[in-house]
This record gives C-alpha cells, structure tokens and sequence, in this order.
C-alpha cells in the first residue's frame, strides 16, 4: 500500500496481499529506460502486464512513485519535481486520505480512505496492451502492442472493442487497416470466433453497466496464471504460464498465422510463414532498422541498398506471392514485355506482374507482401537498383532462399 506522503523509489516495490503480483520501477533496453510498472512476481520471463509511462519512459532511475497532496498518484522527478506522469484526478476535500493498493488480481487501485473506500480510479480502467482475468475492454477502447520486445512503447497493432453497426465487435488494426474481426456478440460468444467462447482455458464475456458496455474474461481456474494480450507480432494471443516447465503456453492466438496480420513486415519486407523469422526483405533491400528486427519489430520495413536510377533499372523476380493491393491496371500492353516496357518508361513505378492477360503496375512502397507456401501465387517484378550501382560491378545482388532471385533487365 501506498499512502500519502509515502513514494517508491529505486528498487523499492510493493506487493500484493497473496504475493501474485508486484509493482515499482523497472528499465528495458540499452541505455535503460525505467518504467513504473506492474508484473507477476513469480514469473521471470515476460512477465509485465502494465505499464504507467510506456509514452515516456525516464532516463535515469531518479523519480518516485508517490500520492500527492491533491490525492492523484503521479511519477515524479526527485531533482526538480517534474510529474512525468499522473492519474489527473480532481482534488476532493477527502484527497489527503487516499491510499493505493495492488490487488492480487494484478488491479492497481487508488481509494478513498481505507481499504473499503470508493475506488477513484484503477489500472483495470487503464489497461496498456494486456487484460488480464477480472480485466475489462470498454467500449472503443484499444490495448495496443508494445513497440518491440524491450519498449512497451505504443506499436502499430492494436485490439478495439469497437462497434460494427449497431452490435460489438473484437477488431484488430494495423495503423489504421481492419485486418482480424470476431463478428458479433449473440448473447454466449461472439458469432465469427466460436473458440473464443469454448476455450479449455476462459471464458469471454460481455457486460453491460451503469458505465457502459465492456468485455472482459475469467479464467476458469484461479490456480493458473493468465493474460490476454495485444503482441508485438499484431495476434491477440491468450497465454497460460505453466509453472512445471516455466514457460508461457499460447493457448489461443488469432489470426492464426502471423502472416495473416497487415504489414507485419513494413515495406518491401516479405512475410513467409514457413520460415522460423517470418520477415525478409526484397532482394536489393535491406533493414530499415537492423536493431528492430532483432527485437521482432518488422514494422519499420525495408529501405533501397542502392538509389534507382530510372534508365538503367533491373527487376527482381519474386515467385508465388501474393498480389499486393491496389495495383494501376494496364489493358492495352498484349504482352509480359509490353508490361515490363510500360513500367521500365514510368520511373514512379516499382513492380509490375502480368497474369493472363492482365497487366499490373505498383507505384511507391510496397506493403503486405507475402509469399504462398502451397505452390500457388503470382509473379511479381520488383524494381532495383542495377548490379553496377548497387555492387560496384562486381558482386552478384543476395538472393535469399525465399525467392527465385532471378535477375532482368
């Protein structure tokens, strides 16, 4: 319990009642960044469930953790008092009695006066990219992933209870493209996502009350620790620790396979769901960031080793890909090479493909390339750099297992 006049500082933390979980500062990433945050405290791997300042982190582990005089929990700097973050709650003539306290549902509450006290505000109200069992999604609120593995950062997925008409829907979203959606709640479950309901291990549920509508889920054994979250790689994924082998189960993760998540691999990066890394980039291009890619985060995609010269262009083949979206279509070419002419003339085009008697031009980046792995699929012409300017005239262009690799001018 925290109460006023008291603060957490350094490697001070508090814990609750039944030792499940465990709040106070901790820092990710090289150089550190330190966080207030909430984790399970038996759980040694991938363990944080919340997070206060995932939008600003602190640079050096000199702040407290403390309810002020006005009765609002805040993080603030010890040097020169800065609040770098805050419930912003208004004062009330009872704010001086406040109290918080971790619960052993992982909830962090701020009460008035003791421990049976109006609860002003909750962490459960504030979720950041996990629910967990008790934990509740109101209506068009998001959980968004985490940036990467060691910044907790808003990504670019996110997870919206959100309307579809005039019912409720779970919907995911990359930036701002719908790529995953339960259908509608009946009453049981949600009409798109049967499993949802029937899983071997919670039970979603919708609620209605004096605040709105929510959803939430309740494990249905107390003795197994559960959440529910948005992650790094766009799935929703519920995970079940298993204390036996000390590692984390995925018990249900949609969609399915990461490949089926919008722009999981940026820009000309290539989604292959066969592979142990599901992200590689187009031939001639390479990382945009080498670092996010280690940490899982694709998202930044990939940038030209080499700029295009327009004239003297070639054009990477890609086998068994799937068509990127929204394509110029050319009619009157006749041919694969009046295809290939017509984008060779147009500088702003970067890959054409011509099935049947379709032709197909792309201009600007790509997004959302993914390759089959059943042996169907289109060909895709990508456009880069020549092998002079390139590689100086003297090493041939990397071509990835993931592709056919051939070359044309």
């Amino acid at each position: 319990t925290i109460i006023a006049g008291q603060s957490l500082t350094g490697g001070q933390t508090i814990t609750s009642a039944g030792g499940i979980f465990e709040l106070g500062f901790f820092s990710l990433g090289n150089p550190s960044k330190y966080y207030i945050g909430i984790w399970f405290k038996e759980v040694p791997t991938d363990h944080v469930v919340w997070v206060a300042n995932r939008d600003k982190p602190l640079q050096g582990n000199t702040s407290q953790f403390m309810i002020t005089e006005d009765g609002n929990l805040v993080i603030r700097n010890q040097l020169d008092a800065t609040v770098i973050w805050s419930t912003n709650l208004n004062p009330t003539s009872s704010a001086f009695s406040r109290a918080a306290v971790l619960l052993d549902n992982g909830n962090l509450v701020l009460r008035d006066g003791n421990s049976s006290g109006t609860v002003m505000w909750d962490s459960f109200s504030h979720p950041t990219n996990t629910l967990l069992p008790g934990g509740i999604l109101r209506l068009h609120q998001l959980l968004f992933s985490w940036k990467n593995t060691e910044d907790p950062f808003p990504g670019q997925f996110s997870l919206e209870f959100g309307p579809t008409g005039t019912n409720q829907s779970i919907i995911l979203r990359s930036r701002l493209q719908n790529y995953w959606i339960t259908g509608v709640w009946n009453g049981q479950l949600f009409s798109g996502r049967p499993e949802m309901g029937a899983n071997l291990s919670d039970n979603f549920s919708f609620v209605i009350d004096e605040a709105g509508k929510y959803l939430t889920y309740t494990a249905y054994n107390n003795r197994t620790l559960s959440k529910l979250m948005m992650d790094v790689s766009g799935q929703i994924k519920l995970l079940v620790w298993v204390k036996e082998a000390k590692q984390w189960n995925v018990a249900w993760a949609q969609p399915g396979e990461q490949c089926a998540v919008y722009d999981v691999c940026g820009a000309f990066g290539i989604c292959n769901q066969d592979d142990r890394t599901p992200c590689e980039c187009v031939n001639g291009f390479k990382p945009t960031s080498a670092k996010d890619w280690e940490l899982n985060d694709w998202s930044g995609g990939c940038m030209r080793e080499a700029k295009l010269q327009c004239g003297g262009d070639q054009f990477s083949l890609l086998s068994r890909m799937r068509s990127p979206e929204n394509p110029d279509t050319v009619t009157a070419v006749g041919s694969e090479g009046g295809c290939k002419s017509a984008c060779t003339k147009d500088c702003s085009c970067t890959a054409y493909s011509y099935q049947g008697s379709r032709c197909s031009l792309w201009r600007g980046d790509l997004f959302n390339l993914q390759q089959r792995s059943n042996g169907s699929g289109d060909d895709i012409y990508i456009r880069v750099a020549s092998l002079e300017t390139s590689n100086g005239g003297t090493d041939a262009v990397k071509t990835p297992s993931l592709f056919n690799g051939s070359l044309t001018d």
